[in-house]
C-alpha cells in the first residue's frame, strides 16, 4: 500500500498511499491518519518514534 516517502520533517513523515476505498480523516492505524485531498490523491500523515537516519 505505501508507495513512496514524500517528506519528513522533526519525526512527523508524509507519505504517499495507495487506499483500497475512500479515506477522509479516518484512523487508518495507531499511529497513521490518511485522508483524501483535492485532485484524488490520497495521502497520509504518519508521526513514529524512531530516528530516521539510524534506522
Amino acid at each position: 500500500m505505501l508507495k513512496n516517502l514524500a517528506l519528513s520533517l522533526d519525526g512527523t513523515f508524509l507519505f504517499n498511499y495507495e487506499f483500497t476505498s475512500d479515506i477522509f480523516n479516518e484512523q487508518v492505524n495507531d499511529n497513521v491518519t490518511g485522508f483524501r485531498v483535492w485532485g484524488g490523491v490520497d495521502i497520509a500523515f504518519c508521526v513514529l518514534d524512531i530516528d530516521p537516519i539510524s534506522s
